[in-house]
């Protein structure tokens, strides 16, 4: 497998996982972390889990039932770093 796609794949769980997205046609949750998300060890991480194609699939199911999974997705990428917060939190 070549092309921007499938260039982030490093093991055969990430090729087996882009090949279930794809086929399931949760791929866009993929395009959205990459997008949204650093590049580095934790994306890497989530998109490398075994558990990621149904993590996918459930983004699509809230997508579905009307929840902007693309807005928390995003917003989450705003939210304070612990210890960030004067209080500590």
């Amino acid at each position: 497998m070549r092309g921007t796609v499938t260039a982030w794949a490093k093991t055969p769980t990430d090729v087996a996982n882009i090949a279930r997205t794809k086929a399931e046609g949760t791929d866009r949750w993929t395009d959205l972390l990459k997008s949204t998300m650093p590049e580095g060890l934790v994306r890497d991480a989530i998109l490398s889990s075994s558990a990621w194609p149904d993590i996918a699939a459930a983004m699509g199911e809230l997508d579905a039932r009307g929840i902007d999974v693309a807005r928390f997705v995003l917003d989450a990428q705003d939210a304070p770093r612990p210890g960030a917060l004067p209080w500590g939190g």
